[in-house]
């Protein structure tokens, strides 16, 4: 009687030991699925996330290449006023940021992605040859001085912006200066906002607004671009078509 009783502890114990394994086992297997599970949710949400698709963050290396441009090509192709520095720069600063931006508009005007080349907004912007300055504007991001042919940017827009954004003010306002007057008339559904009349059939026979959507557009389909310069790029192409037009904008010049 003893030993039966001996036998079947044994058995309760032994059967207890396995289940409690196979439970151990199989929790085990459940979490490892959640984690691998919240794994794929996490780099889902950060690739589809808006900080992702505009990372312009610059290596050591591309750093050093925008410093030399900088110095060997920037400064000597454009004019810039004291406000500047011209010293070596470090990566984040206003005058490293105005680098990256004429970095884009320099090499972004290749081939495009339907194998046609797009327009040198780098060598246009050479023939009108602005004096660049930045201070403190409130109100906007740029403005344009035709009597001494200069742009000031602002130096918080400078600070702030991407690439993409910067390089879009520094277009509009040299447009400004190549056209020779402000083509802008107040828009119709705010007119304390400036609007260009309309967007031409061929953008580059525009005011500054057209030019931004010349530029936007070019940028976009570039076979060189990122897909952070793709995203912004496509990004204020909509904003500027959709809100800075008086004349509703057709499908044909859509396209």
């Amino acid at each position: 009687m003893r030993y039966a009783s001996i036998r079947n502890c044994g058995l309760f114990y032994t059967t207890f030991m396995f289940d409690s394994l196979g439970r151990v086992k199989a929790q085990k297997k459940e979490l490892r699925s959640f984690l691998l599970f919240c794994g794929f949710i996490a780099l889902f949400l950060y690739v589809l996330s808006p900080a992702h698709r505009t990372d312009f963050s610059l290596s050591k290396a591309e750093c050093v290449n925008l410093n030399q441009l900088w110095q060997t090509k920037y400064r000597n192709d454009f004019q810039f006023d004291d406000t500047w520095s011209f010293e070596s720069f470090e990566c984040g600063t206003a005058d490293a940021n105005m680098a990256h931006a004429l970095f884009l508009i320099d090499t972004m005007g290749g081939e495009q992605n339907d194998g046609t080349k797009g327009f040198g907004f780098y060598a246009w912007m050479k023939q009108v040859n602005p004096v660049f300055s930045k201070r403190l504007i409130f109100g906007y991001s740029g403005i344009s001085y035709f009597g001494p042919h200069q742009i000031d940017i602002n130096v918080d827009k400078i600070r702030t912006s991407n690439p993409v954004e910067l390089a879009g003010v520094v277009i509009h306002e040299t447009r400004h200066l190549d056209q020779g007057y402000n083509s802008h008339v107040p828009c119709k559904t705010d007119s304390k906002n400036q609007c260009d009349m309309r967007l031409e059939n061929d953008p580059l026979n525009g005011g500054a607004y057209s030019y931004n959507v010349a530029f936007y557009d070019q940028l976009r389909q570039d076979v060189n671009a990122t897909r952070s310069i793709e995203y912004v790029a496509s990004k204020l192409l909509k904003s500027t078509i959709e809100g800075k037009f008086n004349e509703s904008v057709s499908e044909r010049r859509f396209k």
